[in-house]
């Protein structure tokens, strides 16, 4: 019968080795903080509706991306089958929604990729909402909760 080795490249026993490393790692998160999002911005809760030559829009991907020097956390929703949409600022390990307060550009997509939630999915909507020059365009209050419908149409809102 063979014996088996516990100790460790040290020459120590391993399990207590362990037992510090284990306690070493829940003081680091106890003391950094991770129950609570102290570097979170005083985020603005944003949703609304986005509508397409008059009808909702149902699975569209929404996307708010600060604009400015600092720049900052792109914020994201899927319309649900009425067309709403609610900004997410982070989604794990707990979903905190909002969008950093500020001006944003916003782009608008009906084409989704297959890891999308009801992707995936071909584009409907002019490239005027989505592409690298969308015209869509607002301004995010710190703490406050927005309404901001989007009335879309063919003629990019010209």
């Amino acid at each position: 019968m063979s014996q088996v080795n516990h100790k460790g490249w040290t020459g120590w026993p391993i399990w207590p080795v362990m037992a510090i490393a284990s306690v070493a790692v829940v003081a680091a998160l106890t003391l950094t903080g991770c129950s609570g999002r102290s570097d979170l911005p005083d985020l603005g809760l944003v949703s609304g509706t986005v509508f397409y030559n008059g009808k909702p829009v149902p699975l569209a991907k929404v996307v708010f991306r600060p604009v400015g020097t600092d720049g900052g956390r792109m914020t994201t929703s899927i319309t649900d089958s009425a067309g709403v949409y609610r900004l997410v600022y982070l989604e794990y390990p707990k979903r905190i929604y909002g969008a950093k307060p500020g001006p944003q550009q916003v782009f608008i997509s009906t084409q989704l990729h297959k890891d999308d939630p009801g992707g995936p999915k071909d584009e409907t909507l002019p490239s005027c909402y989505h592409g690298g020059e969308t015209v869509l365009k607002v301004d995010v209050k710190p703490g406050a909760r927005q309404t901001i419908d989007w009335n879309l149409d063919d003629k990019c809102g010209k």
